[in-house]
């Protein structure tokens, strides 16, 4: 879900931005070229990485469409390991890692532990600039229907702004608040390791006008 809102901000701040795509995407935005592939065979792919000096990695999975919740880890981990392990052998300096409100290697939470592992896995291969985004839920139209997950959206939509205001580190995020606040801040942390938790990602996204 993500990626489609966030190829569009970083316009604003890249040249060129390289965006694979599992499905065959148009973009009528003359900086974003797409190159599809299947999301295992990024490796295969070193145009992707060659030259980039920022990855944004926002690929995931659920436990509903892996199957299992092993397979579900699998995935994930996976997927991960893969994108760090190749912008580590790219000499990429800079990593902005989506993860989850919550992410703890130590969790007993399977979707928790694995976010956590990745982060670690992140910081171990000690990038220039490490930055790790932990939103709280996320809001916007996803490609697959999450029954559970919709309701809750729906019945937090009317009481958005102020939940935002007033409890920011819990408030639900909005797609293209956090592809904004993810542009962003990667032009804001160019060294070291900087984690953005909800509440940081909000005021983020809010500090400019938003490209909807």
């Amino acid at each position: 879900m993500i990626g489609s809102s966030l190829a569009p901000q970083l316009t604003k701040f890249y040249d060129k931005v390289t965006a694979p795509v599992r499905r065959e995407h148009l973009s009528n935005n003359e900086k974003i070229e797409i190159i599809q592939c299947e999301y295992p065979e990024l490796k295969h792919h070193p145009e992707i990485f060659r030259g980039a000096s920022t990855v944004f990695y926002c690929l995931g999975t659920t436990q509903k469409r892996a199957g299992s919740s092993a397979k579900f880890r699998e995935i994930e981990w996976q997927l991960a390991n893969q994108v760090i392990e190749e912008c580590f052998n790219h000499q990429i300096p800079q990593l902005v890692l989506l993860s989850s409100k919550g992410a703890d290697a130590r969790s007993l939470f399977p979707y928790l532990k694995v976010k956590g592992d990745i982060e670690r896995l992140a910081r171990s291969k000690n990038f220039t600039s490490l930055i790790i985004a932990r939103p709280s839920l996320l809001m916007g139209e996803r490609a697959e229907s999450r029954f559970l997950e919709g309701l809750s959206i729906r019945a937090l939509s009317p009481i958005l702004a102020p939940l935002q205001k007033y409890c920011p580190s819990q408030a639900p995020i909005r797609d293209y608040e956090l592809a904004l606040a993810l542009a962003k801040s990667s032009q804001q942390h160019k060294k070291g390791t900087k984690v953005l938790e909800n509440s940081d990602l909000l005021k983020l996204s809010h500090e400019t006008p938003l490209l909807t």
